[in-house]
């Protein structure tokens, strides 16, 4: 017997039935007959696999399509079962966890979310983690759990991805070196994926967001710093120390700002929320005239970068200067990192963008106006809005793209 020939035709079957399986999942509801054409897998075996498929609990015939096939039949549609298989997708930032089941159609069951503002040490950040998790299980009693795949966790800092270690938490600077995929693993017995945020919103947009259709993208968050995450040709772009197309950190003037990062000049200096709301603090402390003094009811501290956006609508040259410096900044950064990769679209998302569609509009201009005729021509630019709940989507992506591997 030929062993290497078993080995290889069973190789073969398997990557048929995966091909099958993210054709289905790419294209939502397909017939049998779209399935042979756009896979170059022959009709027998498609039907094999879409059997084998059914059988498993995988995909479900959805009923018949409008048109009629040559022969005057209906064409049945067959689609992923939503049921099938679960899990849960966790994004964390400054303040907050917010866990979601998420089934396989990537529909959101239930949410929770958990208050991390006065959490200041890894052993109580990792203990909150976990009865975050397993709430959220004690709300869902009519779900399987053995049909919970998995776990993904989309953090803010630096993570090492294959690990599963959060080596630094941006705005958290005693939780570090905190091996969260252990630690759950352990006592939940399910397989944990843990990623830096930005990367797994780009993730999240490339499978099933503004980026699906696209190859190559940079999806960016501008929050408490300065986040992104690159898809090139259809990889997420991680390089040595998963930092690739961290731009934030990008020094633009060398003699400038001070950074959190302990460096000058960089992007995140002019252009995160607290950046944006110090220098107008610092503004009018040293004597500008603004309404914003008027819309804080008089207390400096009390700024923040919504009402700067008020002032902003309101026509305040304080706050237009603001946001335009920082939009100036961002754009350089980002145009620098454009630049490079030569994406066709940029996906902007984050408070900055949240709450003022004006600053969108200056950032999409500025770095437009940076680029070469070559790198604008044909570019996509679309602001995501955190209520799109694509954050926990995109953790989740994390666990589905080793389902599906893809």
């Amino acid at each position: 017997m030929n062993y290497k020939r078993v080995i290889g035709n069973s190789q073969v079957r398997e990557d048929n039935k995966i091909k099958v399986l993210n054709y289905i999942r790419i294209n939502n509801a397909v017939s049998r007959t779209d399935i042979f054409k756009h896979t170059n897998i022959s009709k027998p075996t498609v039907t094999r696999i879409i059997e084998q498929l059914l059988k498993e609990g995988l995909v479900i015939e959805t009923g018949i399509s409008s048109g009629e096939s040559e022969l005057g039949r209906k064409s049945v549609y067959i689609q992923i079962n939503p049921s099938a298989h679960y899990c849960i997708g966790i994004n964390i930032s400054k303040n907050a966890i917010r866990a979601s089941l998420i089934d396989l159609s990537m529909n959101i069951i239930r949410k929770k979310t958990t208050s991390i503002k006065h959490i200041k040490e890894v052993d109580e950040f990792k203990e909150i983690v976990l009865n975050s998790i397993n709430e959220l299980l004690n709300e869902t009693e009519n779900i399987d759990i053995n049909k919970i795949l998995g776990i993904g966790i989309g953090v803010p800092g630096n993570v090492d991805y294959l690990k599963g270690i959060i080596i630094a938490f941006a705005s958290k600077p005693n939780v570090v070196h905190v091996n969260l995929k252990d630690y759950i693993e352990e006592r939940l017995n399910l397989e944990v994926f843990i990623d830096n945020n930005a990367k797994t919103r780009a993730l999240g947009e490339y499978w099933y967001g503004y980026g699906t259709g696209y190859k190559n993208l940079i999806y960016v968050v501008c929050s408490e710093g300065i986040g992104s995450g690159i898809i090139a040709e259809g990889n997420i772009l991680r390089g040595k120390n998963n930092v690739t197309g961290e731009f934030g950190h990008m020094s633009i003037n060398a003699n400038g700002k001070k950074c959190s990062c302990g460096r000058y000049g960089c992007v995140e200096a002019y252009c995160s929320l607290d950046a944006i709301e110090n220098m107008a603090k610092a503004a009018l402390k040293q004597g500008r005239k603004s309404q914003l003094l008027g819309l804080a009811q008089g207390d400096i501290d009390a700024i923040d970068y919504k009402l700067i956006c008020e002032g902003a609508r309101g026509g305040d040259l304080l706050c237009n200067e603001r946001l335009e410096e920082a939009a100036c900044f961002l754009s350089t950064g980002l145009a620098n990192t454009i630049g490079i990769i030569n994406p066709e679209l940029i996906i902007l998302s984050g408070e900055l963008f949240d709450e003022s569609d004006y600053f969108y509009d200056l950032v999409k201009e500025y770095t437009i106006g940076k680029l070469s005729n070559i790198a604008a021509q044909g570019i996509m630019f679309v602001n995501r809005k955190v209520k799109d709940n694509l954050y926990e989507i995109g953790a989740a992506t994390l666990v589905y793209k080793s389902f599906f591997q893809d």
